[in-house]
């Protein structure tokens, strides 16, 4: 009984002690520091399963950390100052397998959306995407004729607005329909999905439990 007792207890520690190791020996010093160092690998997925979503809370001290998983490293940023440098850098950092799980969870993203969202090549949705932004919103060209077309839709629907209403509008839903319409024609011209009012009265059932 006893030999089965010491093993109980040293089997468990032999494990701890190198699965400790081999994390010392493959995390990289400039990476964000690791969590859970006690049982590396194995006690994130237990506590994540455990804890739900209270695991990410319990760290929300650090700026931003490391969870090591069998295989894959998954960097969590609780500091809003870092979220931007990291979402500059598409290529280091991998976002589509997240971006993938997260569409099919909370929007019901079929399986053939969740396929283009999570293609992590170098002609994939994630940085096809970055790089169709950097280069449109960049100061220049592109981002003077977005501006243009906007302003040149707020001003034409203004008086429209006022014209075409038989009675008053509120100010908050006529500014948000205007800013609305005025941006998503800005952005995506012709095949603006927004010009489709069943588009638009999904889009204002959704948007007001939105966060300010």
């Amino acid at each position: 009984m006893l030999p089965i007792l010491v093993i109980c207890v040293l089997l468990p520690l032999a494990a701890s002690v190198f699965l400790r190791m081999v994390l010392d020996s493959t995390q990289d010093g400039q990476e964000p520091p690791p969590v859970d160092l006690p049982m590396p690998f194995i006690g994130p997925i237990i506590r994540m399963w455990w804890m739900g979503f209270d695991y990410y809370r319990k760290h929300r001290q650090f700026p931003i950390y490391t969870i090591r998983l069998p295989g894959i490293r998954l960097y969590v940023v609780n500091s809003t100052s870092l979220i931007s440098a990291v979402q500059h850098h598409p290529r280091t950092l991998s976002f589509s397998p997240i971006l993938a799980r997260v569409a099919a969870t909370l929007i019901g993203a079929s399986d053939a959306g969740c396929e283009v969202l999570g293609d992590d090549a170098e002609n994939g949705f994630i940085r096809r995407f970055h790089d169709f932004n950097h280069s449109s919103l960049s100061t220049g060209p592109g981002l003077e004729v977005i501006r243009t077309r906007f302003w040149n839709l707020v001003t034409s629907s203004h008086s429209r607005q006022f014209l075409e209403s038989p009675g008053f509008t509120g100010m908050y839903q006529w500014i948000s329909h205007e800013v609305m319409l005025a941006t998503s024609e800005s952005m995506y011209g012709a095949q603006n999905p927004f010009r489709d009012s069943a588009t638009r009265a999904a889009w204002q059932f959704v948007e007001p439990p939105l966060p300010p």
